[in-house]
């Protein structure tokens, strides 16, 4: 059974650019997204709520991720929704025990495996939603029983460097997923670094999580974007 934990920080007088949603895709197959609302202002609520309808119609057409995403693209350099948007879309089928993911501008998760490795996915990041350049790529990885998904907002990690230290949290923190992801923005919030931010953990079981004897963060060399 996929479990699916959500964590947020919302900073005083957010205007909230981070979002997501879980999508039933039917056939026990589901999606989950993240994004970032690149320019947040005052109509960053109305920009997601644009998206999310968009989304959750397009999603059911059954597509894989770089088409929603391509269909998403068109929308926004349209106009119909207005800035640029990060987008992270994995779909998981349980027939397979397999995850797709691709991005649109937005930085990849992070692959939690039992043993306490941590993997970067994707190589590919294609460009934002509402660019015009599509450029998306699709990566499918095995989600064994023990493994983890991470995907966040911007605010909780924008680099490599970023990346091993939520790795390194995530690995330390004890307990379900919900736990976890909870830990770790409390302690994001601790250490000084922005309170409005999302993470989403996502696992074929919510076992409580166990300190590895070492964490080893492996990233992909690949095109950032623009």
């Amino acid at each position: 059974e996929l479990q699916v934990a959500v964590a947020r920080r919302a900073a005083a007088g957010s205007d909230g650019g981070a979002w997501h949603d879980v999508v039933p895709l039917g056939a026990g197959r589901t999606a989950i997204v993240v994004g970032d609302v690149l320019d947040p202002g005052p109509a960053a609520s109305a920009v997601v709520s644009q998206l999310w309808a968009a989304l959750r119609a397009y999603a059911r057409l059954d597509l894989p991720p770089v088409e929603v995403l391509g269909l998403l693209d068109e929308l926004v350099a349209d106009g119909e929704v207005g800035p640029l948007v990060s987008c992270g879309y994995a779909v998981f089928d349980p027939s397979e025990n397999s995850l797709t993911y691709a991005s649109a501008g937005h930085q990849p998760p992070l692959l939690l495996h039992g043993d306490g490795r941590v993997e970067r996915m994707l190589a590919e990041v294609g460009a934002p939603l509402g660019a015009r350049r599509g450029g998306y790529v699709e990566e499918v990885r095995t989600l064994n029983e023990d493994a983890a998904i991470a995907l966040h907002s911007a605010s909780v990690a924008e680099d490599g460097a970023a990346d091993q230290q939520l790795a390194t949290r995530l690995c330390e923190a004890q307990g379900s997923l919900t736990e976890r992801g909870e830990t770790v923005l409390a302690g994001l919030a601790v250490a000084g670094e922005p309170a409005d931010a999302l993470l989403v953990l996502v696992g074929r079981r919510d076992a409580g999580g166990r300190q590895p004897s070492s964490i080893e963060l492996a990233l992909s060399e690949g095109r950032e974007p623009a």
